[in-house]
């Protein structure tokens, strides 16, 4: 059992072997050694069968000849016996004749007894002939009897075939017990038939291996001319689009299924080549649109000095006449007349802020206060649009690494978009707290803590939904009083703190905007932090 095992267990691995081997050939190597297998096996099976049927019809024809042969023997037996039956050396001599023209090894003639009477051989008179038979490989006319002898070249065929006595042949055998006489005993030799089979076996071998050798190369030939040749055109066609020859095409038409593959591939580079376009289009008009926010920029940065310069003053000489306004109606004016001012003011330093990008000044702050002092300035605000306050904060200080004055401008942002977005009224929602799924989690100055989460939700009429994605682009604004710069100074200082900004809007139920900024620890935290990706709803 562990002889069989072991003797079999790496034929199973060599044929994985070269099953792996074969794998790694090309698709043609593949199709040719596939095809040709089967024309193998089918020519194979072909040419044993033919050898077969062959050797079969070679056996008969010899053992009907061989039977011919003793039938005319026998006839010539019997009219010896008759006519001259006294002369047995002309009967010993016509053995002699028949072994010598038919090609027979011995000849026997045997009475009833099975007595040899007469022999080509004179050795063998008076022996004995076997008369039982073992196997019985055929049985002809008049019941004659055959079986092989030996193998191969050295094979013979034994035939032994009975005389059965007529009229004229109990004349002398008057006291024969039946009609069986004797017979005739033959031994015809097997090398020539032997030859004609291995000539016939070694013509059809050669004949099916011109037919394997002749089917592989003409399988190879259509092979390369119907799967490879394509193939390589459409390899080459490859390589130049993907050395940027997008305007190439494969043309296939040999095959309707490479011709399909073709087809696809074109259409796959036309796709590229559009694409290309559109992006060479987008990169030009984003090009044009830089250089030209590049000049505004400049432009932006000369005019608001030259705004802010009388500005100042006008604020100065306001502040120097606020005592002449004693009645509530002056207080009023004064108020407006001192916010308006303070919106242009903020415009300039938006146009001055977008167009110098400062680097902020970085400190340890509580998230908090920054958010106060913009509810601060934007009471008066909130206050004439009858809009209600809602803060969600938690006892313990929420401590960040960052500019207050620009977080402080980022949020006087968002309340004063959410204001634009209630002019009617409304509820302003502020909410501090960990960005985790516990928002109950407390603060905690040990160490950092994920990231600080500030929300600002209105209740105001909400941004469309293909607005959502624009929002933050410089100068894109749904406030026909809005610069557009606002959303887009913000995200820049956000992203200056290694925070994230996001918006989440309905219409006709609000706007959520929510700023995630690193929990201050230490002053490489700012490096260290792991930010992840999220967008809060």
């Amino acid at each position: 059992m562990l002889k069989n095992y072991f003797t079999i267990f790496p034929r199973k691995r060599s044929v994985v072997k070269l099953w792996k081997q074969l794998g790694r050939q090309s698709l043609t190597v593949k199709v040719v050694s596939t095809i040709s297998a089967v024309v193998c096996l089918i020519v194979g099976s072909g040419t044993f069968w033919l050898m077969h049927i062959s050797s079969r019809g070679i056996a008969e024809i010899s053992v009907t000849s061989a039977l011919y042969q003793t039938q005319l023997l026998k006839n010539k037996l019997i009219e010896s016996m008759i006519f001259d039956s006294q002369h047995h050396e002309e009967l010993a001599k016509l053995l002699q004749t028949n072994k010598s023209v038919s090609g027979l090894d011995e000849v026997n003639i045997f009475d009833a007894g099975g007595v040899v009477r007469f022999s080509s051989l004179p050795q063998n008179i008076g022996g004995m002939v076997n008369l039982t038979f073992d196997t019985l490989d055929r049985v002809t006319l008049d019941h004659a009897r055959t079986d092989f002898i030996g193998k191969g070249n050295q094979a013979k065929l034994h035939i032994i075939h009975p005389v059965k006595g007529g009229a004229r042949c109990m004349m002398c055998h008057q006291n024969a017990k039946s009609d069986f006489l004797g017979g005739i005993e033959l031994f015809v030799p097997l090398a020539p038939i032997y030859k004609r089979f291995m000539a016939s076996r070694f013509f059809f071998i050669f004949i099916a291996v011109a037919i394997i050798l002749v089917s592989a190369l003409l399988i190879r030939w259509l092979v390369r001319s119907i799967v490879r040749r394509p193939i390589e055109k459409l390899v080459a066609t490859m390589e130049k689009a993907k050395g940027g020859m997008l305007s190439v095409k494969a043309r296939i038409h040999e095959d309707p299924d490479l011709r399909n593959l073709a087809d696809a591939f074109n259409t796959m580079v036309e796709g590229i080549q559009t694409a290309q376009k559109q992006i060479e289009e987008q990169y030009q008009k984003e090009l044009a649109q830089s250089n030209r926010l590049a000049s505004l920029g400049q432009f932006m940065s000369n005019i608001s000095h030259e705004i802010k310069n009388p500005l100042a003053a006008i604020s100065s000489a306001l502040h120097a006449v606020q005592s002449e306004f004693q009645s509530v109606a002056g207080q009023d004016v004064f108020q407006e007349l001192t916010l308006q001012l303070n919106r242009i003011e903020q415009t300039v330093n938006n146009l001055l802020r977008y167009a110098r990008q400062s680097p902020p000044h970085f400190e340890k702050c509580d998230i908090a206060d920054p958010i106060r002092e913009a509810l601060h300035l934007a009471d008066h605000r909130l206050l004439n649009n009858k809009i209600k306050l809602h803060w969600e904060k938690t006892d313990q200080k929420a401590m960040v690494y960052g500019d207050a004055g620009q977080l402080q401008q980022v949020f006087l942002n968002l309340f004063l978009n959410a204001a634009n977005a209630m002019p009617k009224g409304g509820v302003l929602t502020v909410r501090i707290f960990l960005s985790s799924e516990d928002r109950t989690e407390p603060f905690s100055d040990s160490g950092l803590r994920e990231r600080i989460c500030v929300e600002v939700e209105d209740t105001g009429c909400g941004i469309a939904a293909e607005n959502v994605s624009k929002i933050f682009d410089p100068f894109f604004t749904t406030n026909r009083g809005g610069t557009g710069l606002g959303l887009s100074v913000a995200k820049g200082i956000v992203e200056n703190h290694k925070g994230m900004i996001s918006v989440a809007s309905e219409i006709g139920k609000g706007t959520k905007v929510s700023v995630l900024l690193p929990v201050f620890n230490g002053f490489e935290a700012m490096n260290k932090f792991p930010l992840k990706q999220e967008i809060l709803a």
